[in-house]
């Protein structure tokens, strides 16, 4: 389970507080996408995988009997699309919650192209420079890889990719969680 940012809810209803109560809900919604994109890739190999002979994997029991094998590809077919549709919601609500982080962030002209770097690291106690390189992050990963993969899930016809695609997802690999957690407990930042 990816690390939650938690908030003392003694202080009061700040711009940071809001973050942690999206970032909780982005957790739970991702969750539930990856769940979803599972469900379409396992549907989508046992598709691929039915054709008798597709990259040497058969199901020899079913060799006999084509209409069977038909009407279990027709299952898959419809599981995988009613899948696929939830997969979809997920990320557009995702894209909602991105929505509600960055109206939640008031980042002055000059920081809106600034992104952070080890080197550079921003400061703790700028709070606007925090939240616009943490909104930043969670962008890139709903554009870079979220919206990639929901593209491109149901035409790829390779079972490595496809399981990148779901390491991917689970993984939010633009998504620094060190960073995040490193936010969570630091003094100035009061979360």
């Amino acid at each position: 389970v990816p690390f939650q940012l938690y908030v003392f809810m003694s202080s009061p209803r700040n711009s940071l507080t809001v973050f942690g109560e999206l970032h909780e809900r982005w957790e739970q919604v991702s969750d539930r996408g990856y769940n979803q994109l599972n469900n379409v890739v396992n549907a989508h190999l046992k598709i691929m995988f039915s054709d008798e002979g597709h990259d040497g994997y058969r199901w020899d029991v079913l060799s006999d009997c084509i209409q069977a094998r038909d009407d279990i590809t027709s299952s898959l077919h419809t599981q995988m699309m009613d899948s696929y549709k939830h997969c979809c919601d997920s990320y557009a609500e995702l894209r909602r919650i991105v929505d509600k982080m960055r109206a939640n962030v008031v980042v002055p002209n000059q920081l809106q192209q600034q992104h952070s770097t080890p080197l550079h690291p921003l400061p703790h106690n700028d709070h606007p420079s925090l939240l616009h390189h943490l909104v930043c992050m969670f962008e890139d990963q709903l554009e870079r890889v979220h919206k990639p993969i929901i593209e491109r899930v149901l035409s790829v016809q390779d079972r490595d990719a496809l399981t990148l695609m779901l390491s991917a997802w689970s993984l939010q690999p633009c998504i620094d969680e060190k960073f995040i957690e490193q936010l969570a407990y630091h003094p100035d930042t009061k979360i």
